[in-house]
């Protein structure tokens, strides 16, 4: 049998770097982890330094100061609440490796063919080749066709939160069991369709309530969602012989698609607003 190798694929941000550091913390030495593959042109010198002060100077520093938030605003335009929340608890991850051989800027077009090719010359063509993603983008029917294992990390529990925000959608109407089955993290294989490929591996936040604000929630999810793309990984890598088996997902209990349209700033609001009130209603039986 030949032997797996893996990939991660993401577009950079913070919330990369806590799932990279997960990676290079587990797999730092010989592995099947072939590297990270990130969709973009390369960082410049100077966004490179700013990176390493704001994170060499903040790293693990949990419960930061609102210094630290602005500063992390001004290098990630996509810190939110959320990003906010994961700061809050668990720190500044580390800095990632930038460069190195380990390290492939493939082209922003994850569906053009210059960034399919670089990204196939790295990985191969074959079906003993992973690649796990964490991308805010949607392969084209061509990828497949190509023999990779496309494995993707979902911030909620399948299939009852398809696409963008479920969860927060569910909390803005109130639909509070729709809303405690979807609080979790899935890892699941991904096919031609939005969050219906197989499920490798999924875990549920058991009272999400005892969370202080449904940001908490969010973040707790987002970091689920990491560690269990790196269990998964460990097992390629520790387990030469065995590959994670998907679980077709029942489309009788599949909700319905969740675009990112719909996730807007009024029913954000609504959302952390209802949760709000839903914590209150049960906070003598929330156990924080």
């Amino acid at each position: 049998m030949a032997q797996s190798r893996f990939f991660l694929m993401h577009e950079g941000g913070l919330y990369a770097s806590y799932l990279t550091n997960l990676f290079f913390r587990d797999f730092n030495g010989p592995s099947k982890f072939g590297g990270l593959l990130i969709l973009g042109d390369p960082i410049s010198g100077g966004r490179k330094r700013r990176l390493a002060a704001f994170h060499n100077s903040n790293s693990a520093m949990v419960g930061a100061a609102e210094s630290v938030f602005n500063k992390g605003r001004e290098l990630y335009p996509d810190l939110n609440s959320t990003g906010v929340e994961i700061i809050k608890a668990y720190g500044v991850p580390s800095l990632v490796p930038m460069d190195g051989e380990r390290v492939h800027y493939v082209g922003a077009d994850v569906n053009g063919p210059e960034t399919r090719r670089a990204i196939l010359d790295i990985v191969g063509p074959h079906p003993h080749s992973f690649v796990f993603c964490f991308l805010n983008c949607i392969f084209d029917a061509l990828w497949f066709k190509t023999g990779v294992r496309l494995i993707n990390g979902h911030p909620a529990v399948l299939p009852y939160a398809r696409g963008i925000g479920a969860v927060e959608h569910f909390a803005a109407v109130e639909a509070w069991d729709d809303f405690e089955r979807s609080v979790g993290a899935t890892v699941h294989y991904m096919d031609e369709d939005i969050d219906t490929g197989p499920i490798i591996l999924q875990a549920r936040l058991v009272k999400p309530f005892a969370y202080e604000s449904l940001a908490r929630v969010r973040a707790h999810c987002l970091l689920s969602t990491f560690e269990l793309m790196a269990r998964v990984a460990n097992l390629l890598n520790n387990e030469p012989e065995v590959v994670p088996v998907g679980i077709a997902q029942c489309e009788a209990t599949r909700y319905r698609l969740f675009k990112r349209k719909e996730r807007t700033k009024e029913v954000r609001e609504a959302a952390a607003a209802a949760f709000d009130k839903e914590r209150a209603r049960r906070e003598p039986s929330v156990g924080l």
